[in-house]
């Protein structure tokens, strides 16, 4: 009974080792994001404190695999608000299999309105995306595409990550919700929209980045009167009055 327990406690074992392998095959090493000028930044050694950023929804995003939905929501309170979102994240696909700097990236799509993107190098050699994303101004750009010999060693793709951002105004009461959607399947992003991709060629495995910012503006309200136009209304309406019966009384 005990040779039995023990070989089935064995095969549990293995089944979780196998399970977790192919499971922990995307992972998210750092992210970032600026959100009007504060950046906020997390990684594999230190955690991925999504909360930590304001008004950012992340109870559908795996933080381990930086797989799943993110959503942020905001109302402005004042006229005029210049609102900047930008997103960052570097995930490794297959990295103890075939390493990391093999990969590319591509897009899809024409952006949207007030969107920006880039596909860059994690600045661990040559890429400059990190310091965009914490200077608010993504360069619309891909570095590692499909094909390219980046640092020139001979061997096509290097490491890849991915953002996308927007620049917008609000006025009060406006309302801006975007959705970021990073997924392993191409049937949870619309295809007719813009996206940017990741891809390891030599385990087929893709990571899709999407993102959809919708601006609800706020009904516009009839301006109520104040007191002294409602008193200066009553004057010309009273001398309208005395006008018309001085009119009438010539009359008859």
């Amino acid at each position: 009974m005990g040779n039995k327990f023990s070989s089935i406690l064995i095969l549990s074992l293995l089944f979780l080792i196998i399970s977790s392998t192919s499971y922990a095959s995307i992972s998210l090493y750092q992210w970032g994001i600026n959100l009007n000028g504060t950046f906020y930044y997390g990684n594999v050694t230190y955690g991925n404190h999504f909360g930590d950023v304001p008004g950012l929804g992340h109870d559908l995003l795996d933080p381990e695999r930086g797989l799943g939905t993110l959503t942020w929501h905001y109302t402005a309170a004042a006229e005029g608000e210049d609102v900047l979102f930008i997103s960052w994240f570097d995930h490794e696909i297959d990295e103890y299999e075939n390493g990391f700097i093999n990969e590319y990236g591509s897009t899809g799509g024409v952006p949207g309105p007030y969107q920006m993107w880039e596909i860059d190098e994690p600045m661990y050699l040559f890429g400059d995306i990190a310091w965009n994303v914490n200077n608010g101004v993504l360069d619309s750009s891909n570095s590692i595409f499909v094909g390219s010999d980046p640092t020139g060693d001979g061997i096509e793709g290097d490491d890849v990550s991915m953002a996308l951002g927007w620049n917008f105004v609000l006025n009060m009461g406006d309302r801006a919700d975007i959705a970021l959607i990073l997924s392993e399947d191409d049937a949870d992003i619309d295809g007719a929209a813009f996206f940017l991709s990741h891809t390891d060629p030599d385990s087929h495995k893709t990571v899709y980045f999407q993102g959809d910012l919708v601006i609800t503006r706020a009904p516009n309200p009839v301006p109520i009167p104040g007191a002294g136009v409602l008193l200066a209304a009553g004057l010309v309406m009273s001398g309208v009055a005395r006008k018309l019966i001085n009119r009438a009384g010539g009359r008859s």
